[in-house]
């Protein structure tokens, strides 16, 4: 895993989480695509050529769809960024620290 080098900035106090739910969205996508690939193995023409190319866009839209949804999944929730304290406030709601107007 190189969670390091693509979410740098995630929360390190959960590690044993962040690794559990790692494998099991691994593991679940594996077998939701095991599933649909077998789906569409199961329904698609008996010609060769035309098994393959069924077969072949089921595999390759399921395990695209399934990226998009374990990268949402691990950026917005396993490996999220912490929650950033609010700075204080000085007068008339303005940010004390790094505030540079006058």
């Amino acid at each position: 895993m190189s969670r390091t080098w693509i979410w740098p900035e995630s929360d390190r106090d959960h590690r044993a989480q962040q690794v559990s739910s790692y494998w099991l969205i691994s593991i679940a996508s594996l077998v939701v695509s095991s599933a649909l690939t077998g789906l569409a193995a199961d329904h698609a023409p008996a010609s060769h050529a035309a098994h393959l190319i069924v077969v072949g866009i089921a595999y390759v839209g399921t395990y695209g769809a399934l990226w998009f949804g374990k990268f949402a999944l691990y950026q917005f929730v396993v490996f999220r960024r912490p929650v950033a304290e609010a700075a204080p406030e000085g007068p008339e709601g303005r940010t004390l620290i790094g505030d540079t107007s006058s």
